[in-house]
């Protein structure tokens, strides 16, 4: 039996994945023990997973420059940049004692850390301790004919496909990259979070030729790093993996394990139920909660729905303006639920068809329960690359924000009646229980 920590950022999706994996390393008879840099001991607690508490993240590290006008205190910044940049070390530096406390008091066997934690990364490296990557996302790093995870191109169709227009992709999105990080260091003069980081892993040895500083991952990433990935084989482009990569699958926890009104979600299910019992199929729509535009895009499909058999529920992802939007546009016809923030796991468990917007936790849902999926992509983070990869596997049809009702309408329904997206998704549903077991 090992004893292994789980350490992640606390972001809800991740923290839901990662929580999956505790239970079942625990299942499987080793002692875990989670931690996050946000308090969700609720989570852990209602998981059933040990809980041990470690600082927040240091998002701006630098002594903050204050009085005067904002000439005079642009000033004061770039005259002591090189102490308001040791102060920004030591403060980062002191928000990881207690994880390093904990990682001297617990003696773990092993570490899996959220892939975003590159402080604690590098404090566990300088420890000699045992590690690996948890990510849940798709490959990120620059490989042999793979678009950036942040296109829609897919590889072999068009000249965004072809060699030279994957490679024109990497370079626009460098170039993003770089001028971003441009703009963040003539903001901070080098005192920010990455830049100090940066410093610390240069510091403690790590080679640059090693730092990944156009990587995806928010701080930057290190060649050659144990890393275990959340997502399924047969959805990734194709393409030579990297050696230290293991594919573990997706990792979905149980809708009842987290949190939440335990009471609610039982309504919930028997609505479900009830819904079945009364039509030929219940259908789910899904809002990612990160999203600028989801309320009028949601009121379309909602509209939509008039023309549909079966039932549709309609989760507004917790945003008060879209779930009004989707109110009303429920009055004006449209066979559906609207939940302000509907639990999506328990709504795919009865699924006939889930649309979506192309967050990695949401396909992985679909994906465990044998959902059909329908995809429009969000635009944000890795979206676009989620969707282009689901639908060059055949696991999913897609569309565009733009559509009209119709078009959305006619779309819902040849993606419910496309028997081979149906199998396919079963076929995905038994790889995702092989994979992860």
């Amino acid at each position: 039996m090992a004893s292994i920590l789980c350490v992640t950022t606390g972001l809800v999706g991740m923290t839901y994945a990662t929580l999956e994996v505790c239970r079942r390393l625990q299942a499987d008879g080793h002692r875990v023990v989670f931690s996050a840099t946000q308090d969700v001991s609720n989570l852990a607690a209602a998981a059933g997973v040990e809980w041990a508490p470690i600082e927040p993240l240091v998002f701006d590290p630098a002594p903050e420059v204050v009085g005067g006008g904002r000439i005079a205190r642009k000033w004061s910044e770039w005259s002591t940049r090189g102490e308001r940049r040791r102060a920004a070390s030591e403060r980062i530096r002191a928000s990881l004692r207690p994880f390093e406390a904990l990682l001297e008091g617990g003696a773990f066997d092993l570490v899996l850390a959220d892939v975003e934690l590159a402080e604690h990364v590098l404090a566990m490296a300088a420890r000699g301790q045992r590690f690996a990557l948890l990510t849940p996302w798709f490959e990120t790093q620059k490989r042999p004919g793979l678009p950036p995870i942040t296109s829609d191109v897919t590889p072999g169709v068009g000249f965004s496909g072809s060699f030279l227009g994957i490679e024109a992709r990497w370079l626009r999105e460098r170039t993003r990259r770089r001028f971003r990080r441009a703009l963040v260091w003539a903001r901070y003069f080098g005192t920010d979070r990455r830049s100090v980081l940066v410093e610390h892993a240069l510091s403690a040895g790590v080679p640059r030729r090693a730092l990944r500083p156009d990587d995806w991952v928010t701080a930057f990433g290190i060649e050659g790093l144990p890393t275990q990935r959340l997502t399924l084989p047969s959805q990734e482009f194709a393409h030579r993996p990297r050696p230290e990569v293991e594919v573990v699958g997706p990792m979905v926890l149980p809708q009842e394990l987290r949190g939440g009104d335990a009471a609610a979600l039982t309504r919930f299910r028997a609505r479900m139920q009830e819904l079945l019992e009364g039509s030929r199929s219940v259908h789910y729509v899904a809002a990612s909660s990160k999203s600028r535009v989801a309320g009028e895009f949601l009121a379309r499909v909602v509209r939509a729905t008039a023309e549909q058999e079966g039932h549709f529920v309609v989760g507004a992802g917790g945003d008060r303006r879209a779930y009004e939007l989707c109110v009303e546009a429920r009055e004006r016809g449209g066979r559906v639920d609207v939940e302000f923030d509907a639990p999506g796991e328990a709504a795919m468990e009865h699924a006939g068809l889930a649309l979506h917007h192309g967050g990695i936790h949401t396909v992985n849902e679909a994906i465990v329960h044998g959902v059909r999926q329908l995809v429009y992509s969000g635009r944000e983070a890795d979206q676009d690359g989620v969707t282009a990869r689901l639908v060059q596997r055949g696991l999913a049809h897609s569309g565009s924000r733009d559509e009209s009702e119709q078009q959305i309408c006619n779309r819902m329904e040849r993606a419910y009646g496309d028997a081979a997206l149906g199998e396919r998704a079963q076929v995905a549903r038994v790889e995702a229980e092989n994979t992860r077991t």
